[in-house]
Order: C-alpha cells, then structure tokens, then sequence
C-alpha cells in the first residue's frame, strides 16, 4: 500500500480490492461507538433478524471502504480539516490540519471465505482471522479508539495542506517535528469542500443579516486512484474521500498536548480574523490560514418560493396590523419620557416614586443630545432579570461567583424571565380564584396575546374587536402541535384521499404530528423543500417532493404546516402570500399551521385577515412562563372540533 513516510511515484502492484467491504456506523454515536467492518465474512451477525447487534431504532449510515487506503508507517489515517461556511455563500478550507492514525499495522485478507463457501472452511477462518480482520485498532482511526494504549498511540500529528507532498517531494524524516505535508490532497478536500458549500447554500443564506457562519471539522480517509492516460501505468493520484462533517467540532483536542492546542488555537484565531472581526467593524492585517475553495457564481437571492406572479399580489397588512403597530411606538415614547423625567429628578436631587421609575437599579442619565451610553443600558437590561443580577440565584459556588457576571447563550431553548413578569405570575397564584379572578386573568391573558400575535382589539381601548380569533393554551407549542392533528384525524377532517405539505425547515414539533396523522388515516406527505434536489424518503419510497410551493398545493390539499421562521437556517417565510395562495387553490378547504416559535420573539405576526389557519408560540421564548399558545381561526377551530375549553 501507499505510505504517507515512504516517496515513490512508481508503486507497486496493490492487493486485490475487496468485493463487498463496507462501514457500519451508528447515526446516535460519537466517538469510537458504534462502528462496524462488514464483508460477507461476518454479514450474518447483521442480517439476522434475531440477533442482529444493530438496534431497530437507531438510524445507520453505510459507507464502502475506500480502497486502497494510504498508510502512515503502515498504518490507516484519516485527515481532520477545519473548514468555514459564510453566509455570504463562501467555503474555506485551513491550511493546518490533523492526521490520526489507528494503533495497530493494517492487514485485509480480501481471499478469506466468502457466505458462499463451506461451513467448515468459515468456522475456521473466523476461528482463525475473524479477531485480526475486524479488529477496531487496525481499521478505525479514531482517537477515541486508539488512545487507550500509549506505547501504539500516535497522538494527533499536525499537518500543512499548503505544502507540496508527501509524494510530490522527497521522503520525510518523522523525527525532525515538522508538520506533515499533505498538499497532495489539498484539490480533492477543496473539491468536496466546495460541492458540500454549493449544496448546503441554501441552509446558511439565512445567517446573512448577523454574518453568520458555519464552522466545520471534516474527517477524511486517504486513498489514491489510477492517474487518466496510459493504462499501463501504475502511477496513482492521491485522492481524499469525506467520511463525516462535524459541525461544530469539538473545541477541544484529543490529547491536549501543546502542539495540538497550539494549531486548533491558530485556526480558532484565523478564523475571528477571517470573518468575525472585520465585520464587527475591526480591521486586521495580520494573514491568517483559511483559503477559499468556493465563491458562489451568482447571488444567493433566491426567488420566492411562493407562486406570486407580481408584487401587487403580495397582500397589504391589514388595518390591526398597522393600528398594533403605532400602539407599540405609543407606548415606547411614553415609556421614554417615563424614564427620561425620573433621570431628570435624580439629576436635580428630588425623590422620586415607584410610579416615575418602577426599578430601584436606575440606567445612567444621558445628557441632552449626548452620545448612547451603551453599558449604562445594558446594565439597566441586566438588572431587570433576576439571573444576571441576583448573585444567589445564579452562582453555585464562592468561586463561581467571582468569576464576574453571567453570560446566558441559550435562548434558543428558552428566554430568561424578568422581574416584572416573576411578579406578575406570583400575584396570580397569591390572588387565584377559579370562578372569579382566576377566569378574570385567563381571559385577560388571551386577550393581550391575541392583541400582540393578531391585532384583535377594536380602536376603542378596552373592547374586544375581532371575534375570528380563539386562544388555545397548553403546556408547550409541541404539545399543542401534536393534540391539533389528533384532532383532525378523529373528527374526520382528514381522510385518505388528502393530501398533507410539509415545510422540510420545520421544527419537528411542526412536521412528526403530521406524519402519523397521515400514516393514520392514509394520506399523502408532501415536502415543500429548500433546495430543488432535496428529497425525502419513507418506509423505503421517495415522496413527492419541490422547492416551489405551487408544485405541492392542489384541490386535494388539507394541511400546509410550515415554519414563520426556521429556527435552523434562518429563512422567513412569506406567511400572508402563502395563506392567500392556499386559499385560492383549496377554495379555502386548506388549513394553513404556522409554527412562529422561533419568529415570534423577533417578528410580528400577521394581522387579521391575512391570518394562517393556526399559529403556535412559546410564551417561555417571549419571556414568559413556561407554556405554550395556539391562535386559530375561530370558525376552523369550530370545524375540528369544541377545543376552546382545552
């Protein structure tokens, strides 16, 4: 075989290549888990139903074994890259890499018994190879697998993709510390970089309006493969195939020796040179690693998926819509005056009441047409949530405690709550009487979330203007999601002649209700999809499947369940056109179920009459309690069924 230590461009005859020789690994593994050589020598612990080791529910990808692997001292290696997606489109690839190699000399006996031979010929072979043939050290890379035997282990040994070699120069000497020059390969990675960047566009376009980015650790196997021409020759160019995409990698190295952190630092450094300094605004001059293997040929604007054939088709927002929206600048510029006179009193010395300041904590007074004080702000924000300001609630130790303020980078599963709020729901419970109060402060709450999510209060403050809403809460937006379906399967709202389009960007919560409803009564799945050669299997069959949304939607069309906001890939759906256009095809017997958890917190929803047939929050993602909130079309909720009571 090929060996990264030893220069030849004339290489001997390889060993026959294996029939049927294949990479077993489990989706729900990491690490060394889960992974398996399969060939027909030991197929059968697979295939039987009985005592196959493969769990019935977990997921498995399979993966030929790339043949002829290239060795490093005889041994199988695998290159780790770090790779970078922009939102802008671009792919880059580091310039600095790790090799690892597996423990133990490689060897395959491609000529050992196949399923076919004799039952004695097989006892014996697996009496006597089947424990080298498949052993882990030999064929799996992994540091995970190897480092458990220090006298074998080669550690991560560091790499240069920018450099020429190993078969283009003379032989390495392994103990002069240099980094390994692997620029052999470097046109295969950035090929299968690129083509990874192309397909996956557009699942990051949605990061463009923060500058978003993709960090990525791609694992590849070593090979070579016959050089076009003369097909005599035996000379071979090498070849790098992708095994696995690590998005994020693991921050940490896998032996945490100097020189491993000093390269993941490197490529940690060039990468907040690269793209996150310059567009905080922070010039720097300094080079860095990152080559860019792939530049997008054209905008990635795409156009709407929705069948809109001229702007002026696009629906104007409704009259609550743009009445909610002057109410919010009211009471913003009343809130600021509220401040800006109660910073006004503490300049000039005078007490002032709860009612000028609702806080004790107070944001810095700003002088008249000074610049914004951004820490004073933030702050004021800060003190408003007892997490970050409330040290006995959120250190757990003295020495946590002087580590400084709190820094909270999981909103995506849940905002922190402020103060108010807390209070509020603490009156509540303090206050509660079911037949009075307790009706009292649900009727209230519904109002105010229809008002913010619908618009449904009339002009006048205080009446309730459009009836055409009901509030439905529930223990979360999942839970929600998941009793709707079961109702319009029960009520026979759905039947097996309908048809069901999924948004392939949604939240589970939004698309696993829908499936069983159709697997239930019989109906047709549909996948509205992001990119047109994106496609959807079940049990084994391929599913209709489009990027335009007027491929999808017919007379026969009962659910269109899609995301305002995927909370994956950033993309906003034009909800109002997509209501509309449903509408028109179905002739309105098409319900529309807006998923708006992960828009609701930076979006307003539709105003009425453009409204979706259902929309469900998360109120503890809007900074409130932990519950969940499912506005529907009054007369539609009518039609599934009573459920106001749930």
């Amino acid at each position: 075989f090929q060996d990264l230590m030893q220069h030849s461009s004339q290489q001997q005859q390889l060993p026959p290549p294996p029939k049927n020789l294949w990479v077993i690994k489990d989706a729900m593994s990491n690490g060394a888990g889960g992974i398996w050589i399969v060939d027909p020598f030991n197929a059968h612990e697979f295939t039987d139903e009985q005592q196959s080791i493969l769990h019935p529910q977990h997921r498995y990808i399979a993966q030929q074994y790339a043949w002829p692997p290239t060795l490093y001292k005889q041994r199988k290696c695998h290159v780790r890259v770090y790779g970078l997606l922009t939102s802008d489109g671009r792919a880059y690839v580091h310039k600095r890499a790790f090799l690892h190699v597996a423990n133990e000399i490689f060897e395959y006996d491609s000529s050992s018994s196949s399923a076919s031979d004799g039952i004695e010929t097989q006892e014996h072979d697996r009496a006597n190879k089947g424990s080298v043939r498949f052993e882990p050290s030999v064929h799996i890379t992994n540091c995970c697998a190897n480092s458990h035997d220090d006298d074998k282990f080669s550690g991560e040994i560091c790499v240069e993709l920018d450099k020429p070699g190993p078969f283009s120069t003379p032989s390495i000497d392994s103990s002069s510390g240099r980094d390994l020059p692997l620029g052999d390969y470097f046109p295969s990675i950035a090929a299968s970089v690129a083509a990874l960047a192309e397909k996956s566009a557009a699942y990051v376009q949605g990061g463009q309006a923060n500058n978003g980015f993709e960090y990525l650790g791609l694992d590849f196997v070593l090979s070579s493969v016959p050089e076009e021409g003369d097909g005599h020759s035996t000379r071979r160019k090498p070849v790098a195939y992708l095994l696995e995409v690590n998005a994020p990698p693991s921050q940490d190295t896998a032996t945490g020796l100097p020189h491993a952190e000093e390269l993941h630092d490197e490529v940690i450094s060039d990468l907040l040179r690269l793209w996150v300094l310059p567009n905080l605004g922070i010039k720097s001059v300094s080079k860095n690693g990152w080559e860019c293997v792939y530049s997008p040929p054209i905008s990635l604007d795409n156009e709407s998926s929705v069948d809109v054939e001229e702007p002026s088709n696009l629906i104007v927002p409704s009259k609550a819509a743009i009445l909610n929206k002057i109410r919010w600048a009211m009471f913003e510029r009343r809130t600021s005056k509220m401040y800006e006179s109660s910073w006004r009193k503490e300049e000039a010395g005078v007490a002032y009441s709860e009612s000028d300041h609702p806080k004790s904590h107070k944001c810095e007074s700003e002088k008249e047409n000074s610049i914004f004080d951004a820490d004073s702000f933030v702050s004021f924000v800060r003190s408003q949530f007892p997490y970050f300001s409330d040290s006995t609630i959120t250190s757990l130790s003295s020495a946590e405690a002087s580590m400084g303020r709190n820094i909270f980078l999981e909103s995506g599963g849940g905002a922190q709550v402020p103060r108010v709020v807390i209070n509020a729901m603490t009156t509540s419970l303090m206050n509660r009487d079911r037949s009075i109060v307790g009706a009292k402060y649900l009727s209230e709450a519904r109002k105010s979330i229809a008002s913010l999510l619908a618009g449904s209060r009339s002009e006048e403050e205080g009446q309730e203007g459009n009836e055409d809403q009901t509030v439905i809460m529930g223990a979360n937006a999942t839970s929600l999601i998941d009793m709707l379906a079961r109702m319009y399967c029960e009520n026979g709202i759905l039947s097996k002649d309908d048809e069901i389009v999924i948004a392939s960007e949604n939240h589970l919560a939004n698309v696993t209700p829908w499936i069983k409803a159709a697997e239930s009564v019989g109906a047709k799945i549909k996948w509205w999809t992001v990119t047109k050669c994106q496609q959807h299997q079940r049990n084994g069959a391929v599913e209709s499947s489009s990027s335009v949304l007027s491929d999808l939607v017919n007379e026969r069309t009962r659910i269109v369940a899609v995301s305002h906001a995927s909370n994956i890939i950033g993309r906003i759906r034009d909800i109002p056109s997509i209501c509309s256009f449903v509408n028109q095809v179905t002739r309105n017997k098409g319900h529309v179920v807006v998923d708006g958890v992960a828009a609701a917190p930076h979006l307003l929803s539709c105003g009425s009459g453009t409204n979706p047939d259902w929309y469900v929050v998360s109120l503890h993602k809007l900074f409130g309690p932990h519950l969940g909130c499912l506005l529907g079309n009054r007369s539609v909720a009518l039609q599934v069924a009573n459920i106001e009571g749930h």
